[in-house]
């Protein structure tokens, strides 16, 4: 029989940080991961095998989201209920792909089954379930969207007229899914790693850097599995994107190597300072999931789903520009004071 009090220890145990989480991520999402990966442990299921799992759902979802409709309904009677249960098995079934995206690496924690391929499928999941979703969504507007031609007085009573919309969708669509979703999600894992490694509290951080992701990759065996190399390949323009999207905090990072040997090494108010500032970018989220889920279930249900990809491109695309801008001049000030 485990103990109340041995359970919260091995939670804390599987946890990165405790400080970056939201309450409902803390108490919602990170305590059922936990149990599920406790779970998971015991059975001797791999972390890769969970992250796995994650993507098939998340990617499952898409065919939910594409055929949800109350305002048209399902199918060729129109069924609206059908349409509203639709929405709510496509939500329910992102919210769970994302609980197990948390729970690959509490389980790697838990069981110490952590791997280079882990860390780079971790970072895979959440563009495997939106490249599908997103693509499935611009289906379901080109498909449906008299009620937003009526918001303008617009006859839709052309072929033409519904082609050219699609592809203005679609536009905007790959623009939200790979500027927007991945662009931003992009930046806020790498605040994340970076805030990590200045938290004294924190169990460990999975910060990389694309040299040594492209050393890892030059050292491959010559009989190394083809998807190893591809993704290796990929997360390494992953990690380089990251980078040069925040040059002066390659340049703090650069600095505080120069000048104390290692990050880990600089003094201990320098890091109290680091840590207190980036903080509160962490918890404004704007390059998190947590707005976009939220954002992408509220405009499905309201059976509007374009206004998430404005929403996603405008409001969360400001966002992440002013936390890049802040966190950059913040980064410069610390380097030119060291």
């Amino acid at each position: 029989m485990v103990s109340k009090k041995s359970m919260n220890e091995q939670f804390l145990a599987s946890m990165k940080s405790t400080e970056v989480c939201s309450w409902f991520e803390l108490n919602v999402m990170r305590r059922t991961g936990f149990y599920l990966a406790w779970f998971f442990n015991k059975l001797g299921i791999h972390p890769n095998a969970v992250t796995i799992l994650s993507m098939i759902l998340g990617a499952g979802s898409t065919y939910f989201y594409m055929s949800g409709s109350w305002y048209y309904g399902y199918g060729e009677h129109g069924d609206k209920l059908m349409g509203v249960v639709f929405n709510v098995i496509a939500i329910g079934m992102l919210f769970w792909a994302d609980v197990l995206d948390n729970t690959d690496g509490q389980l790697a924690r838990l069981s110490g089954k952590r791997s280079r391929i882990g860390r780079i499928l971790d970072g895979a999941a959440g563009f495997v379930w939106m490249i599908p979703i997103y693509l499935g969504l611009a289906w379901r507007i080109y498909q449906h969207h008299s009620m937003e031609f009526g918001w303008f007085g617009i006859e839709n009573t052309t072929p033409t007229l519904s082609l050219i919309y699609g592809i203005a969708v679609l536009v905007l669509v790959f623009y939200s899914g790979f500027a927007g979703c991945g662009g931003q999600q992009r930046v806020g894992d790498y605040y994340m790693q970076v805030h990590l490694l200045f938290s004294k509290e924190a169990n460990g951080t999975e910060l990389d850097r694309s040299e040594q992701q492209q050393q890892a990759y030059d050292q491959l065996p010559e009989d190394a599995k083809w998807w190893e190399r591809l993704f290796m390949k990929n997360y390494i323009n992953y990690t380089k994107k990251q980078e040069s999207t925040t040059p002066k905090l390659q340049k703090l990072l650069a600095k505080l190597e120069e000048k104390y040997g290692s990050v880990s090494n600089m003094p201990e108010d320098l890091r109290k300072r680091l840590h207190d500032y980036s903080l509160p970018i962490i918890h404004m989220d704007f390059t998190g999931f947590s707005y976009r889920a939220l954002s992408l279930a509220f405009f499905v249900l309201i059976d509007f789903p374009l206004g998430h990809f404005l929403f996603e491109s405008i409001v969360l695309g400001l966002g992440t520009l002013y936390t890049i801008k802040k966190h950059e001049a913040f980064c410069e000030k610390v380097t030119s004071e060291l």
